[in-house]
C-alpha cells in the first residue's frame, strides 16, 4: 500500500522549537482506528524506525499520527502537530 519511496534522514542540522512561556506539555491519545488501520500504522512505524527516520522517545509531549489515503491508493503519513503549533513561538 506504500508508494515504495525510499526513506532517509537528514542529520545536517538540529531544530529547536521555542515555546511560549505559558506552554505546558501536551499529550494527545492516538486517534480511533480499526484493526487494519492499526496494522498499517505499525508497519509504517517499523519502516521509519528501520530507516532511522524516527526514534523511540519518553517525552511528555505526544501527538497522534494520521494515515490518509491518497488518490493513487497509497497512504500519506503525517503527525498532527496543531496543538504544538498553538503553543510555539512563530518562526519563519
Amino acid at each position: 500500500m506504500w508508494s515504495g519511496q525510499a526513506l532517509g534522514a537528514i542529520k545536517a542540522t538540529r531544530h529547536h522549537i521555542e515555546l511560549t512561556p505559558e506552554a505546558k506539555p501536551v499529550r494527545v491519545p492516538p486517534r480511533r482506528a480499526g484493526p487494519k488501520a492499526r496494522e498499517a500504522e505499525a508497519a509504517e512505524i517499523e519502516r521509519q524506525l528501520a530507516a532511522d527516520v524516527i526514534e523511540p522517545t519518553s517525552s511528555e509531549w505526544g501527538f497522534p499520527m494520521v494515515l490518509v489515503p491518497k488518490k493513487d491508493g497509497t497512504l500519506r503519513f503525517f503527525v498532527d502537530y496543531r496543538l504544538l503549533n498553538a503553543v510555539s513561538k512563530r518562526d519563519s
